[in-house]
């Protein structure tokens, strides 16, 4: 992916507003397909996660991927993006996104900058309608792991979530067993469910953005 710039890259973001009309998004598993858009009529959570861009030292446009903590919950131990549910003193769901970004990995919240939001994503399994944001900074931010919450930390580059192919793996969780889910790998990580959709439908605007 050809950026002469971070400002670029943002410029370009956000003049890609809309999905086109051929999106199709491959790496929802088959078991939910079902109750992907049923979720109208339930009493469902609202949460927010985030994909928080930023340029490293070497000029690469990263973001980082997490790694959760083993606990008594539907998604324990999988990688996920940064994000949470949404709290009674939160005002809206991006001031969630951007609390759960300060809370996981100590990130200002004054240096966080929207780009976009995603189309929101429900989430059978623990009933969450999540809403995905896009979002930026300008320096290269210092990590601090809250390792209560962050069992692992994964930078991923813009450049090789572009050549990342859809693999499929047979997990075995608390709610699934035995059951084979589409999923993107990276490094030793599999990346499946929900993250793996928003990843997936991020992909899609950053290559419609190299036109």
């Amino acid at each position: 992916m050809y950026l002469d710039s971070f400002s670029n890259f943002v410029l370009k973001i956000k003049e890609k507003t809309k999905l086109s009309s051929d999106f199709d998004n491959d790496l929802i598993p088959s078991e939910r397909s079902k109750s992907f858009n049923n979720f109208k009529s339930k009493s469902y959570k609202r949460a927010s996660v985030i994909i928080f861009c930023f340029q490293d030292n070497s000029g690469n446009i990263s973001f980082p991927l997490i790694k959760r903590q083993l606990y008594d919950g539907a998604h324990s131990g999988q990688i996920s993006l940064p994000g949470g549910k949404k709290d009674k003193k939160d005002k809206n769901l991006w001031e969630t996104a951007k609390r759960e970004l300060n809370e996981e990995l100590g990130v200002r919240i004054s240096s966080i900058k929207k780009l976009k939001k995603f189309k929101n994503l429900y989430i059978p399994p623990s009933n969450f309608l999540v809403t995905p944001f896009l979002a930026y900074t300008k320096k290269s931010p210092d990590f601090i792991i809250n390792k209560r919450e962050v069992a692992e930390l994964i930078i991923v580059k813009l450049d090789d979530l572009i050549l990342l192919n859809k693999v499929h793996k047979i997990v075995t969780n608390s709610y699934l067993n035995n059951v084979k889910v589409p999923g993107y790998k990276i490094n030793k990580n599999f990346i499946w469910g929900a993250t793996a959709m928003i990843l997936k439908e991020f992909k899609h605007i950053l290559i419609l953005s190299e036109d």
